[in-house]
């Protein structure tokens, strides 16, 4: 039978993958005013999308390793 851990794996990698191209491809808006309004939101978006992916991640594997000591 697969393990649970084994199904976590591939989604917080896909997770982690989605982080570093966002942060790749982010647009380069240093302040509001490098940029126009709808490319700041749009940056701004981003970077939290970017931060519930990490919790997303955390949270997967806490919940794996509790699940697995039980």
């Amino acid at each position: 039978m697969l393990k649970p851990f084994l199904s976590v794996i591939p989604f917080c990698l896909f997770l982690l993958v989605d982080i570093y191209w966002k942060y790749e491809s982010r647009p380069k808006c240093s302040s509001a005013e490098a940029c126009t309004a709808a490319e700041y939101l749009r940056h701004q978006k981003s970077n939290i999308k970017s931060q519930r992916n990490a919790l997303l991640i955390a949270a997967a594997l806490i919940v794996d390793k509790l699940q697995n000591q039980e």
